[in-house]
């Protein structure tokens, strides 16, 4: 009786969380280390990225054609320190969506742990092309008025 409460309330809990995340507008994932299960938001499937075996998720050799060429050197580096398993690490990266697009995003990965070990592999995923396209304006004006 006391593990099906246990159960029950983990269960409540994931459900929460899931909510949660997905109110907050983010494109989410997420990898249970321990049973191997990879959950996905229904946004989530809006990018090519989406096609990779979750287990392969944190391969940064998987992940190279669904990046942006220029963005290669952002990935390693994401790669690198999400393999670190520090707890959390973020990027800024364009994704390749379904339909051939890119999407400048904020990528994010935290790493959960239960009992001292790392359990879950959460990620999300901002978009965050306007905020990219305003700083790039902004660029562009600055260097204009620079000339004048």
């Amino acid at each position: 009786h006391r593990m099906q409460m246990m159960q029950e309330k983990k269960e409540w809990e994931n459900s929460r969380y899931r909510m949660i995340v997905e109110q907050s507008g983010a494109d989410v994932f997420e990898w249970n280390l321990e049973t191997g299960s990879f959950f996905q938001s229904e946004q989530y499937k809006q990018y090519e990225i989406s096609k990779i075996d979750g287990k392969k998720l944190l391969q940064s050799h998987n992940a190279i054609e669904y990046v942006h060429e220029e963005d290669i050197p952002i990935l390693f580096h994401f790669m690198k320190e999400a393999k670190k398993e520090k707890g959390f690490t973020s990027c800024q990266m364009r994704l390749k969506k379904i339909d051939g697009s890119y999407q400048w995003s904020k990528v994010c990965i935290s790493f959960a742990k239960e009992k001292g070990k790392y359990s879950r592999v959460l990620g999300t995923i901002y978009n965050i092309e306007e905020e990219m396209r305003a700083k790039e304006e902004m660029q562009k004006a600055s260097k204009e008025v620079e000339t004048l």
